[in-house]
């Protein structure tokens, strides 16, 4: 008697009810070649980093066999649990592997991470992750030396280059400059972007009046979707409203949101509304900061 052949696609369909089940995913991918890709892409789809996964993390992607960074799309690494200020007693980003693995606390500082991550890249994803969103959550970037900074964006750049959407929740910036120059400008394909900052730089500082330059910090001109939450929203407004001159390229922001908005920050908003009237089709606006509160929803007129 010929054995049933059941059809890939069936077989796929099947799988995917498994999805909150990882065990048996686990199991599944055991069973025979044609059933790991699919699998993996459930249980390794996304990937949440803590103090607890990420020396682990690290050490699956290492071995030699390993096909997991292949199907990773989402990556979300809370910074405060990897621990995001850089320890004294470690070596610079460029550390070797094998010494990164022989933490006695198994924990990773984030640079330290990032580096061990593109060493694996380069070996497996020579022309960078194929992570598609990324979240990085409780991030001191000021916490970092200026060196460091530039060799943490330029890691970011390599292992990153086809990233569309990034988080930054809870993340303390010195100033919109820096988010410019030492985040966002590591994401060149990034057209979404979801933010709850924590600028040091004084309000009033960073948006006196003066003439507007070339050398003004700009966001990212593909943008498509931008999500802003906290008392760090009002310096994002005000740069988006002072984006639209000669000498930047105008943002083509399709979907914006504002997350617990005050009455001081109204001025920014009509600011950032006005330079955004010409591409703008959705806006959302809530006045609480708590993530289930209501919003507003309005559809500019075309």
């Amino acid at each position: 008697m010929t054995p049933t052949v059941i059809p890939v696609e069936l077989v796929e369909i099947i799988i995917d009810f498994l999805f909150d089940d990882s065990k048996t995913l686990g199991t599944c991918s055991l069973v025979c070649s044609a059933w790991v890709a699919r699998t993996r892409h459930l249980l390794f789809g996304t990937v949440h980093l803590d103090r607890r996964r990420s020396t682990t993390f690290i050490d699956l992607l290492s071995h030699p066999c390993s096909t997991i960074l292949a199907r990773i799309h989402r990556l979300d690494i809370d910074c405060g649990a990897v621990t995001s200020c850089p320890s004294t007693h470690q070596p610079p980003i460029e550390t070797n592997l094998s010494s990164t693995f022989k933490l006695e606390e198994a924990v990773l500082p984030f640079d330290s991470f990032l580096s061990a991550l593109k060493r694996i890249a380069i070996l497996h994803a020579p022309r960078g992750t194929g992570i598609r969103c990324l979240r990085l959550s409780n991030l001191d970037w000021t916490a970092y030396p200026l060196e460091l900074q530039s060799s943490i964006t330029t890691t970011l750049g390599l292992l990153f280059p086809t990233t569309t959407s990034l988080g930054l929740d809870h993340v303390i910036l010195h100033d919109i400059r820096q988010l410019n120059s030492s985040v966002l400008c590591a994401f060149p394909s990034l057209e979404r972007l979801e933010a709850r900052l924590k600028f040091l730089k004084y309000l009033e500082s960073s948006m006196a009046p003066r003439a507007v330059s070339r050398n003004d910090p700009k966001l990212p001109a593909g943008l498509k979707e931008v999500e802003l939450a906290d008392d760090g929203m009002a310096t994002v407004l005000n740069c988006i409203a002072q984006s639209q001159t000669d000498f930047q390229p105008r943002l083509n922001v399709h979907h914006l949101s504002l997350e617990g908005c005050t009455p001081e920050m109204f001025p920014y908003v009509s600011g950032a509304l006005k330079a955004l009237s010409g591409s703008l089709k959705t806006y959302r606006l809530s006045f609480l900061p708590e993530k289930d509160n209501y919003f507003y929803e309005v559809c500019p007129a075309s």
